[in-house]
């Protein structure tokens, strides 16, 4: 069985459960339930980059415990017109979480779109 069959099947018993619950008959016509596959599709797919942005910031949080420098990060343009860096630091603005320093930098006002050099 294939993915989509595998996910409008899926669809058709959520459907069906939600039925139940609500205490009537589940006669859901096709279109219906491609368009709660849709939805559970959207959800799978969400979840999905939430766990991988995790992995990843779970990754980062890593290394700054190594502490291979200091064990401080912070989230920060760069002083020329290199960007954005996120590195370990020992101003007085680095923090031991990495969450934190992204955080903190987007709590100061900082924008992606404040940031565009043409």
């Amino acid at each position: 069985m294939d993915a989509e069959n595998q996910i409008l099947e899926a669809a058709q018993g959520a459907a069906k459960l939600l039925a139940a619950t609500v205490g009537t008959e589940c006669d859901l016509p096709y279109d219906k339930i491609e368009g709660l596959a849709d939805f559970l599709t959207q959800i799978f797919v969400e979840n999905y980059k939430l766990e991988a942005d995790k992995k990843r910031l779970d990754f980062l949080q890593d290394l700054t415990n190594k502490k291979i420098y200091t064990g401080k990060v912070a989230l920060r343009m760069s002083s020329g017109t290199r960007g954005w860096m996120l590195h370990e630091t020992s101003n007085v603005d680095g923090v031991p979480d990495v969450r934190t320093a992204i955080d903190n930098f987007i709590s100061k006002g900082n924008s992606p779109q404040l940031h565009i050099i043409n």
